[in-house]
């Protein structure tokens, strides 16, 4: 499921229900949802194909605001986003891996906070069908 710079899930579902689900699971846990960009519908928009692919934009403000009290440059990377994109017959999501994140921005990997961000991504991508 994940590699050194990403978090990554597949699943056999669309890229429109998987994103549906996502969904849910953000508002389950009152995680607010700040925008939704579907690439494929700006695509069309220019009379350009591409395959399904969208990015959801959310953030724990808990968790986030003090990690960017911490290493304010880390703002360039929150709130966080997980890119659902169409692949072969399903879809994979992709997001990035908060210990990169925390590297990236002179953070200490093993911060608790980014240990609670990244088991949060594992859990929203985990098991999606």
């Amino acid at each position: 499921m994940s590699g050194n710079m990403f978090i990554h899930a597949e699943c056999r579902c669309s890229v429109d229900e998987a994103v549906r689900v996502l969904k849910a699971r953000l508002s389950g846990k009152n995680i607010p949802l700040f925008a939704e960009f579907d690439h494929k519908l700006n695509a069309e928009s220019v009379g350009m194909d591409m395959p399904g692919a969208t990015v959801l934009v959310f953030g724990n403000p808990a968790l986030g605001t003090g990690l960017m009290l911490k290493a304010p440059s880390l703002a360039l990377d929150l709130p966080l986003r997980i890119l659902v994109r169409e692949e072969g017959g399903g879809c994979r999501l992709s997001c990035r891996d908060a210990c990169a994140l925390a590297r990236e921005h002179g953070l200490d990997e093993h911060d608790e906070t980014v240990g609670r961000l990244n088991a949060l991504l594992r859990e929203l991508l985990q098991g999606i069908q």
